[in-house]
């Protein structure tokens, strides 16, 4: 039996285990990633009472080993060898080890993609006990100034997604395999001011613009996605969409 409580700000995780009531701080003031930790921690408890877990050993941290899957026996503090897990580590161990058949091909080709431009930008000879926030947002700041399709500025958009999946590698790999116990360091990140989206206007006016011959196709693709149609415009639609006309 686990559950979520706080103290302050932060998450911990309360449980029963042993007859004994127990405690698991997390660090973490994010709702989202201490759901994810208490699902973690329930479903290592279950495998734990099938068996296919060892129990925790007397010396142990109980939570800590919980969480971990029976890799760790307390805090970093107590185990040296995770002061020795690198970025590259992170990531080599995530690519060759996750099993794809877990995920859709298009999420795992997003993913690669994005460990890409981490693996890039980032140092990865970087301890995991060193990666910070400001490791982060050197990141962000790094792929702010580089360009991405049309030779555009990346998007704010595409960069919250890669530092998305750094933070989904950190807290549902890196802690699952016992790299590390605390959250990714991606509270208070900076992101660059999005790109003002066109506001809606009817057929006609993007017709006129376009027909000055002075936009890209990006551009000219960007005007369509804000068409207003209008009421007549709805209907016809409304009636193509009943008969079944493309």
């Amino acid at each position: 039996m686990a559950w979520l409580e706080t103290k302050g700000d932060l998450f911990r995780i309360r449980f029963r285990f042993g007859g004994a009531k127990r405690l698991l701080p997390l660090h973490s003031s994010d709702r989202r990633e201490a759901e994810d930790a208490l699902a973690r921690f329930k479903g290592n408890l279950r495998l734990i009472e099938r068996g296919i877990i060892d129990p925790p050993p007397v010396d142990a941290d109980f939570g800590v080993y919980i969480i971990s899957g029976g890799k760790l026996k307390g805090r970093p503090s107590q185990s040296p060898s995770l002061e020795r897990i690198t970025l590259a580590k992170l990531f080599d161990t995530y690519l060759t080890s996750f099993p794809r058949g877990a995920k859709e091909v298009r999420t795992w080709k997003t993913e690669t993609t994005h460990i890409g431009h981490l693996r890039r930008l980032l140092d990865t000879n970087l301890l995991l006990s060193e990666v910070s926030t400001k490791t982060l947002q050197a990141y962000i700041d790094a792929r702010t100034q580089e360009k991405g399709k049309a030779k555009k500025t990346v998007r704010r958009e595409t960069i919250r997604k890669e530092i998305g999946t750094f933070s989904s590698l950190w807290n549902k790999w890196g802690i699952q395999q016992g790299y590390t116990d605390r959250p990714a360091p991606v509270k208070n990140l900076t992101y660059p001011k999005g790109t003002a989206k066109p506001p809606f206007q009817i057929r006609e006016q993007i017709e006129r613009q376009i027909a000055l011959g002075k936009l890209s196709k990006v551009a000219k693709a960007e005007l369509w996605q804000s068409l207003f149609l209008t009421l007549p415009e709805v209907e016809v639609r409304s009636r193509r969409g009943l008969r079944g006309d493309r």
